[in-house]
């Protein structure tokens, strides 16, 4: 099984990286399936702290996460992007996307 390399972990709170850690696990356990011998996941973390409709002096900052995710398997990488206000959300498709696009590939292959 290929490594799992996390760039920017330091941007989230504790919080924020237990729910990181929870869907990264359960992810990995699943792309794990489609691919036997990955190379490496790569998951980049870019975090925006204000929205337009905020102003500089607000107590309340919203954090507006991107993603980006790449799976290395062979000569093939697999990417996929997304950014939300919600972490949850916006990890969970970025790694939806990615499988899809896995399974995809290895579909018309065969």
């Amino acid at each position: 099984m290929g490594k799992m390399q996390i760039i920017n972990l330091s941007l989230l709170n504790e919080q924020e990286k237990s729910v990181l850690d929870h869907i990264v696990n359960k992810h990995y356990g699943r792309i794990s399936k489609i691919v036997d011998n990955f190379d490496s996941i790569i998951l980049h973390i870019k975090e925006f702290k204000l929205s337009k409709n905020q102003k500089e002096g607000s107590k309340k900052k919203r954090k507006n996460y991107s993603f980006i995710l790449r799976v290395v398997y062979g000569k093939n990488v697999f990417e996929s992007s997304n950014d939300s206000w919600d972490l949850d959300k916006a990890l969970n498709e970025v790694f939806q996307k990615v499988e899809k696009e896995i399974e995809h590939k290895f579909r018309e292959s065969f």
